[in-house]
């Protein structure tokens, strides 16, 4: 199937621009590719490709007291040679199930 490209209009505070367009001249993209690939990510991922709207610790991905948390428990129980072993997997599953993720 042969893509149809459109155009799309923005607006946008010109100095933003500016910077966007510096920033990605850096890495060799225009702002023209870099709002494709953001549309292309919404879609893919059925969601903002990013973090959006007021921090939210307990909903946050990136959720640092339980991972410190997990972390804390792994040190206490490493040299028991009684506790239960379980794999990063394990323990994203659990991080998964509880926030969502």
């Amino acid at each position: 199937m042969k893509d149809t490209q459109t155009n799309l209009s923005i607006r946008i505070d010109e100095g933003i621009r500016i910077q966007a367009e510096e920033l990605l001249s850096k890495i060799g993209l225009s702002l023209s590719a870099a709002v494709d690939m953001f549309i292309r990510q919404l879609i893919i991922e059925g969601n903002m490709p990013f973090l959006a709207g007021a921090y939210d610790e307990e909903s946050s991905r990136y959720n640092l007291p339980y991972i410190r948390q997990k972390l804390s428990e792994a040190d206490a129980e490493f040299d028991d040679p009684n506790a239960e072993r379980i794999s990063m997997d394990e323990v994203m599953g659990e991080y998964r199930e509880k926030y969502g993720y």
